[in-house]
């Protein structure tokens, strides 16, 4: 007989059109929450049921550990072959976790959508709460996708995970008393008294509500008793309900119960009788959709009678199950739960080792960060104990664990110096790379204890290497003869891989603009290696196009975006998108294609967020500063929450930072910063974000008049006249404007002239239009404050006027127009800077301040400065005055 389905009107109306709506292309994602046995899975049952021709494809995540990441999406794509679904990860050398896991993720997406063309599909995921990370940030993904699809995807979960927050969810509560009279009615004999008395045991709960009047056969004719003669609790209910079956029957629950929720037939092969007896009775349940399969009406069922069973039986199915399994991660699942003496410890080890590979083969390093960890905990001596750290160690620096992973580096290295194993000692210290801060100094403790070991030249180069990337963070001079030293061994070696981490070494220490050369020689180098190494081939492109955006050389930079389009092309090459990405919008910024360059930036900034990476993130960061200072849209740029505690802490950050202030007209804000900056300014480590912290803070100086941080600036940039700001990061144009900005505020005006011909040379070159813009805007400023060549001072300010209107550069276009407008003495208003020129205009309309304010995103504060510089630079007296003025003058909010 069919349980009955009762309540739930409400929610079974919003499952039923979200599949309608999906069925004509507006696809959704619907999470379905609440206690155990409320009823989640029956709801989403009954709504599939309604839902006509649409495929349906169900997964359900495990609540046993160690499941492989995408298990739930695993089954469900699994569940119906002929579609040809399937979660396909490769594994190309190099490649983070992260990266792997988006392009995954983002596959499937594309996957599932190409199906639904052919036919809609609902998907159904049950139990989320125990869903690993990577099935959440999928069905996150898919979220935001399934609106143009024709795809509806219910779940189902206690509570919602917090990676889903933003997922439309519907949350269920207990049964009324009414849809307990409901039910009860689909049994003729029913007494009416009862509904109030299930309710009240059942505690509305849908699963208690069964299986209590599962109990009760024969009693429900009569008047409900004060008190039930059975516990509200669902353990004593299953029992009672067992009692009835058969020996083989209750013997088969027991392997059934140790197998798992859901339960492969060939496996435990059962006799079919007392499998027919558990499904008659309600325990267990067929899945018409998989032959063969079975799985519990409810997983409190089957916890409970897990927790019945004796200690030994439990063990002996275990052991069975383990021996029997095909899965590695099921067998290694159970020999966990079976290793009691030593050589059941020696199985689960083994077993827990082919687990972890497995998942590193398919690029599951969380998961294989689990069961390297369980491999660990049955090792029986120190040399297994050390070899399963370092396995630890790898998987979890592919997960982007970093802190776990040194941690295990640094107990292997202690276990290794014990065993006297250089070996081992060698790579405790060179599997973490390319980390920062107290991280780094970390691995540069571990180099220095694996170089005291003897080591063959190979070894010895790539830990060399390693150390001499580690000092490079903290701009430790010896940076560069350890990095020579490892390239000269890793040579002489011939071990390509020594090679390999020995021009990474070389590429750190050349990071200042004086390694501009190296940096190319070195890349050169590198993209010579690069067979097989399509790592080596990114790294290759990506420093020779920093270095050629330094030289100016665009046509090199076009070049070696080319080759980096060929490897994002590539199965794998979700890093080499992102700097495609990234170098493509860097151009478009350059050569003032504006919103394209935003365009790609959101790109990107996309593939940072969806593989979790924070210097990806802070590198998107970064980008914006420079877009929004070229546009003017204040509010583009928002750092993200992962930088909150260190945007005033890190000097790139803070400069960037700061540059946001001054173009947002908020110079007190800006004034903060600057102060941390100039005090840091000698300390600062020479690399390749030096030149855009010290050209960011020679603005700042001259924007707050502080001439001698000027003069600090202009000597460190001087040497560098004929380079650029520019970068993949962002592009600052010429340092010989910078220049010509400080010779300016020091009223050296002749060296100021010459720095800005320069630039306008060096940016034209470039086909640089913005900052040739801002070149032509300084110039005219330097002209008329030399008070010379009035004339031309005028064609420089229309000239940068115009290029800024057209290339949709706000700020420099009213700058450039306000400077116009005054050398040729149109208007009064030119002694106006732009914000004030709107403020004025606003308070025109009849704003107050805190509408102002609002109304551009500033502080109170700053709208009362910005007021009261107006009207001293206008000679007024008050806002009735200054809204006389701004209507005389045509100015409007």
């Amino acid at each position: 007989m069919e349980e009955p389905f009762v309540g739930r009107r409400r929610e079974l109306a919003e499952l039923e059109r979200a599949g309608a709506e999906a069925s004509e292309g507006r696809g959704s994602v619907v999470l379905v929450g609440g206690a155990a046995g409320v009823g989640k899975s029956a709801l989403v049952g009954r709504a599939v049921s309604r839902l006509g021709d649409a495929v349906v494809l169900t997964g359900r995540a495990a609540r046993e550990e160690g499941a492989p990441d995408f298990w739930p999406w695993s089954q469900l794509m699994e569940s119906r072959a002929a579609l040809g679904l399937g979660l396909r990860v490769l594994t190309p050398p190099g490649q983070d976790a992260a990266s792997l896991r988006f392009e995954a993720i983002d596959r499937a997406v594309r996957d599932l959508a190409e199906a639904a063309e052919r036919q809609p599909l609902v998907l159904v995921l049950e139990d989320l709460d125990w869903a690993d990370e990577a099935s959440l940030r999928l069905l996150r993904h898919l979220a935001g996708e399934a609106r143009h699809t024709r795809i509806v995807l219910f779940g189902t979960c206690r509570t919602v995970p917090d990676l889903l927050a933003e997922v439309a969810s519907t949350a269920l509560g207990p049964l009324g008393e009414g849809d307990v009279a409901e039910y009860l009615s689909r049994f003729a004999e029913a007494h009416p008294s009862w509904a109030l008395r299930l309710h009240r045991e059942s505690g509305g709960n849908a699963l208690f509500l069964r299986e209590l009047t599962r109990t009760l056969p024969g009693r429900l004719a009569g008047p409900a008793p004060d008190r039930l003669p059975v516990p509200s609790a669902l353990r004593r209910l299953i029992e009672v309900r067992g009692a009835g079956l058969g020996e083989a029957c209750r013997a088969l629950l027991a392997g059934c119960a140790v197998y798992g929720d859901q339960i492969d037939v060939d496996v435990l092969r059962p006799d079919p009788e007392p499998v027919a007896e558990a499904v008659a009775a309600g325990i267990l349940v067929e899945d018409p959709r998989r032959p063969g399969s079975l799985s519990w009406s409810h997983g409190l069922v089957r916890t409970a009678w897990y927790d019945r069973l004796p200690r030994n039986e439990r063990l002996a199915w275990h052991r069975r199950i383990a021996r029997a399994h095909s899965d590695l991660h099921a067998a290694a699942s159970h020999w966990t739960r079976a290793a009691v003496d030593p050589e059941d410890r020696r199985a689960a080890a083994e077993a827990c080792s082919r687990a972890a590979e497995r998942d590193e083969r398919r690029s599951s390093f969380d998961s294989a960060c689990y069961w390297h960890g369980q491999a660990l905990a049955f090792a029986a001596d120190d040399t297994e104990r050390c070899r399963r750290l370092l396995g630890l160690a790898e998987a979890a620096y592919r997960a982007g664990r970093i802190a776990e992973a040194l941690e295990a580096c640094e107990t292997a290295a202690g276990l290794a110096e014990q065993l006297a194993d250089p070996a081992s000692l060698a790579k405790a210290a060179i599997t973490v790379e390319g980390v920062g801060g107290p991280q780094a100094g970390t691995v540069g403790r571990l180099c220095a204890r694996a170089l005291k070991a003897p080591l063959d030249d190979a070894t010895r180069a790539r830990v060399l290497a390693q150390q001499a990337v580690s000092m490079a963070v903290s701009d430790d001079p010896e940076t560069g003869p350890v990095s020579a030293r490892a390239l000269a061994l890793a040579e002489g070696s011939g071990d390509l891989d020594a090679v390999v981490a020995a021009l990474h070494a070389r590429h750190q220490a050349a990071g200042g603009p004086d390694g501009v050369a190296e940096r190319l020689a070195v890349g050169a180098r590198l993209g010579s290696l690069s067979q097989d190494r399509p790592t080596a081939a990114l790294w290759g492109h990506t420093w020779r196009i920093d270095a050629a955006f330094q030289l100016g050389a665009i046509p090199a930079v076009e070049a070696e975006t080319r080759g980096l389009a060929d490897l994002a092309a590539r199965p794998g090459g979700l890093l080499a998108r992102w700097h495609l990405l990234r170098t493509q919008a860097s151009l478009a910024l350059l050569t003032g294609r504006l919103n394209e360059a935003a365009d790609l930036a959101r790109a990107f900034e996309e593939i940072g967020e969806h593989t979790g990476d924070v210097s990806a993130q802070g590198a998107a960061f970064v980008f914006a500063t420079y877009l929004e200072r070229r546009t003017g849209e204040q509010g583009r740029a928002q750092p993200p929450a992962a930088y909150a505690t260190v945007i005033h802490q890190v000097p790139i950050l803070m400069a960037v930072t700061a540059m946001l202030h001054l173009e947002r007209e908020e110079p007190d804000e800006a004034a903060v910063l600057f102060e941390r900056l100039r005090s840091r300014l000698d300390d600062l480590p020479v690399n390749q974000r030096w030149t855009g912290i010290v050209t960011a803070v020679s603005e700042l100086a001259a924007a707050l008049d502080d001439q001698e941080t000027a003069e600090r600036c202009l000597l460190m940039l001087r040497p560098y006249k004929g380079y650029y700001d520019n970068q993949a990061a962002g592009c600052g144009g010429s340092i010989a404007r910078t220049l010509g900005v400080l010779a300016t505020c020091l009223r050296r005006f002749d060296d100021a002239e010459q720095h800005l011909t320069a630039a306008a040379r060096m940016e034209r070159r470039t086909s640089a239009l913005p900052t040739l813009a801002l070149t032509e805007l300084a110039h005219a400023r330097l002209l008329r404050a030399r008070s010379a060549e009035r004339a031309r001072a005028l064609t420089l300010a229309e000239q940068a006027a115009r290029t800024a209107r057209r290339l949709g550069m706000a700020r420099v276009a009213r700058e450039a127009s306000a400077l116009a407008d005054e050398l040729s003495g149109v208007s009064g208003a030119a002694a106006l800077t732009g914000r004030e020129r709107e403020v004025a205009g606003l308070v025109a309309a009849g704003l107050a301040n805190r509408e102002i304010a609002g109304r551009l995103h500033l502080s109170e504060r700053t709208v009362e400065t910005h007021i009261r510089n107006a009207l001293a630079k206008l000679s007024l007296a008050n806002r009735t005055q200054l809204t006389a003025w701004a209507l005389r003058n045509g100015i409007r909010g």
